[in-house]
């Protein structure tokens, strides 16, 4: 504008120009609204921002960088690229402004460093631009949780190849019509097929049964089936045809939704196994056979001292009616064994889990008395702790009363062996004679005895015992009914009872014996004498 002025030179008029500028101010509304909108936008934005020069300053930041990498705002503005990069130098850093600049634009990963040292991985998309210098404007995507989850599944997939491939047991997957996708090598050293013989092909190509393939599709392998933890049995065909049991673990494949995807089956050869519980069960019998057959008693029990099982043989030395009476008594707690001191030697076994050998008398419940030879041994887990005793017994009753018989026979030997040497003495035969009767009291339980020997058609008494030493030099007649009898038979004569027989009449006091034994004395063939021995 102009002003004018009149002759006296005060203002009289003014003059300008008016132009219209509406327009131009709705444009810088407007492009003060679009910048609010993108710095708005920028600044609420997930990914990180920058605004940095060609020379790599950062020019501006929003609030999602300054949380990703610990610093502020006012912090990052005085930064230099360099300064956030984990992975470049500085030298990488200009020759990877100089591609930007040249492409315009580009896009790859990088790893930047937070305030506090970690570090954080981050996709970067970034465009060139040429005004006030040139700048560049740079997204930063944190994609730290993506690339974790990419190693964690990368692992994963490699643990899982890594079992695939080195499990001895085979492995089929197939999809939902089960029709086989893939097998494992094992499935292939196992079956003898490889995976160009079954894919595509159903798995009732390997089952031995078309029956059993169905319902196993009944039971497991269908999109409505529960899920079946439990192994289960199948026989399976091999290749050259012939048939194996597998152990088998069947389930859907199923999506995170829980879609059915399709199924897998983990199969291991049984054929050992069943070979070796067959021969266990064959071993079995034998033993149950050897044990129910056994002539020697067989008994094992807990550490509680329940028996657990007891042979025929064992019932019948104890006289039990049953095997149910049998295994009521508790062998820790049963007075008569307690006493008998067959409880201490089971628990001596748990104690010591070594084995031994005890010779017992014992009353049984069912009062039958004998003796027995106990050998006990213990009953041993993997670990080698004792759970149980078991106790092999022998009856060795008739043995025991055998061995009583061979002591006195032994005492019979001896008596024989002191007479012998009495008759070999120079003692008197009056003495001699009643040493021998001393000896044979013994062996042969008699009250009272004498010797009588023959002298000129008389029997004279010539040694005693039991009776009164005056009856020594007694004659009595060679013709008595008894002495006759003895020598006509150069035998023994025994009279049971004495009183019931008549020839016992001219005797003394006969009324007080009951029974009365005559033995021949015979020397060189030559009858001498008589020993008399009564009770």
């Amino acid at each position: 504008g102009e002003l004018i002025l009149d002759e006296a030179g005060n203002p009289a008029a003014l003059t300008g120009i008016v132009q219209d500028i509406s327009e131009r101010k709705q444009a810088e509304e407007k492009l003060r609204r679009s910048e609010e909108r993108h710095r708005t936008i920028i600044d609420t934005a997930l990914d990180g921002f920058w605004l940095t020069d060609k020379r790599g300053r950062l020019l501006q930041v929003n609030d999602a960088y300054v949380q990703m990498s610990g610093y502020s705002a006012q912090e990052l503005l005085t930064m230099h690229i360099s300064d956030l990069e984990a992975l470049e130098e500085g030298v990488d850093i200009s020759a990877r402004i100089q591609k930007i600049v040249k492409q315009s634009s580009d896009r790859f990963e990088s790893v930047h460093r937070r305030k506090d040292g970690s570090t954080f991985t981050v996709e970067v998309s970034t465009v060139f631009r040429s005004e006030e210098n040139g700048q560049f404007v740079v997204f930063l995507h944190d994609i730290s949780e993506r690339k974790q989850a990419a190693i964690e599944l990368s692992q994963q997939k490699a643990l899982f190849e890594a079992i695939f491939t080195c499990i001895p047991d085979a492995i089929v997957y197939t999809n939902i019509d089960r029709e086989v996708v893939g097998i494992n090598p094992a499935f292939s050293s196992i079956f003898e097929f490889t995976i160009d013989d079954l894919a595509g092909k159903k798995t009732s190509f390997f089952y031995e049964s078309l029956e059993e393939y169905e319902h196993q599709g009944r039971v497991r392998f269908n999109l409505t089936a529960a899920e079946r933890a439990l192994p289960y049995e199948v026989n399976y065909r091999k290749k050259d045809g012939s048939v194996f049991p597998g152990e088998t673990l069947g389930t859907a494949i199923k999506s995170t939704s829980g879609m059915v995807m399709g199924y897998i089956g983990v199969i291991r050869d049984i054929t050992e196994r069943k070979q070796a519980e067959e021969k266990l069960l064959e071993s079995e019998e034998r033993y149950r056979n050897l044990v129910e057959n056994s002539p020697t008693g067989i008994l094992a029990c807990d550490a509680q001292g329940q028996i657990t099982s007891v042979n025929p043989e064992m019932m019948n030395i104890l006289g039990s009616p049953s095997n149910e009476a049998t295994m009521a008594i508790n062998l820790f707690e049963f007075k008569p064994l307690v006493k008998a001191g067959i409880s201490a030697s089971f628990k001596q076994v748990f104690n010591t889990g070594e084995p031994h050998q005890v010779e017992h008398s014992y009353t049984t419940k069912w009062e039958k008395q004998i003796k027995v030879m106990v050998y006990y041994g213990p009953i041993k887990d993997q670990s080698g702790k004792t759970i149980g005793v078991q106790a092999n017994v022998q009856d060795i009753t008739e043995i025991a009363q055998a061995r009583i018989a061979i002591e006195k026979y032994a005492q019979h030997l001896e008596t024989l062996n002191t007479v012998t040497a009495v008759l070999s003495t120079s003692l008197e035969l009056e003495q001699v004679l009643a040493l021998i009767l001393s000896e044979i009291k013994q062996v042969l339980p008699f009250d009272s005895g004498a010797v009588f020997l023959s002298e000129k058609g008389e029997l004279r008494v010539a040694a005693v015992y039991g009776i009164k030493s005056s009856m020594i030099g007694q004659v009595f007649s060679v013709e008595d009914e008894l002495f006759q009898k003895i020598k006509q038979t150069s035998k023994a004569l025994i009279v049971d009872t004495i009183s019931a027989d008549p020839r016992f009449r001219n005797w003394g006091q006969s009324g007080k014996l009951e029974s009365w034994m005559g033995v021949p004395l015979i020397i060189r063939d030559s009858l001498i004498g008589f020993m008399t021995f009564d009770s």
